[in-house]
């Protein structure tokens, strides 16, 4: 964008350089009734912050939480909300916590239970579908979202089967996706998922690369961990 001041014009940038960051960490017990209990963690910095606060100000600290946490909560109970600073305008990340109880994340048929480790928050479709784009893709900011679940096996049951870590690249890091399977500990699975937005503009050029990425993000984000008893 071209700006005429008394000094005469220069260009001002109009893509915004401060990246969005975005984390939830959670642990979480599984029984064998198909339940999953614990509690979460999140932090908001950037333009989801501001929209939290405007949200908070005309509403409330719970109808905030609902809606952001929609998918999340959906069938299942919240309780014990804590969110700090949620109307200090001058600090720039938004914190909080809350208590989670859910049957909605798993499914059991016979001895084995079934559990999508993305609780929900995963991308059920890719966004980028159309098989042919005349533009570039512009996704506003940089941005970073990352999940840390833990998940402790109820007792008498064992992993059979779970995901593998997996790591997407495209266009010299522009975008990344990590996704981190930690098997360790026989009573415990731990998740690491993270989506990084570097080059928040994704020219025409590089838009069947583009859809490669979310559809082969979307499918890793639906494998399932498989407890047999």
């Amino acid at each position: 964008m071209l700006l005429n001041e008394k000094e005469g014009i220069k260009w001002i940038p109009l893509q915004n350089k401060i990246a969005d960051r975005s984390a939830l960490l959670a642990e979480f017990s599984i029984d064998a009734d198909g339940n999953v209990t614990g509690k979460a963690t999140f932090s908001e910095t950037g333009h989801s912050t501001v929209s939290a606060r405007k949200l908070i100000q005309s509403k409330d600290i719970q109808t905030y939480a609902t809606e952001h946490f929609k998918n999340l909560v959906d069938g299942g109970l919240m309780s014990n909300l804590k969110v700090e600073e949620d109307l200090d305008w001058n600090t720039p990340t938004l914190k909080g916590s809350f208590e989670l109880l859910s049957p909605s994340f798993m499914s059991i048929a016979g001895n084995k239970i079934y559990l999508n480790p993305m609780i929900k928050l995963g991308l059920k479709e890719t966004p980028f579908r159309n098989p042919e784009r005349k533009f570039g893709i512009d996704f506003g900011s940089p941005s970073n979202m990352s999940y840390v679940f833990s998940f402790n096996i109820p007792p008498g049951y064992k992993v059979e089967e779970a995901p593998k870590s997996t790591k997407l690249t495209m266009a010299e890091n522009a975008l990344t996706f990590d996704y981190i399977v930690d098997k360790s500990k026989p009573e415990l699975v731990k998740i690491v998922v993270k989506i990084n937005i570097k080059t928040p503009f994704i020219p025409v050029e590089q838009f069947a690369d583009l859809q490669q990425f979310y559809s082969t993000m979307v499918a890793k984000m639906a494998e399932q961990i498989v407890l047999t008893k």
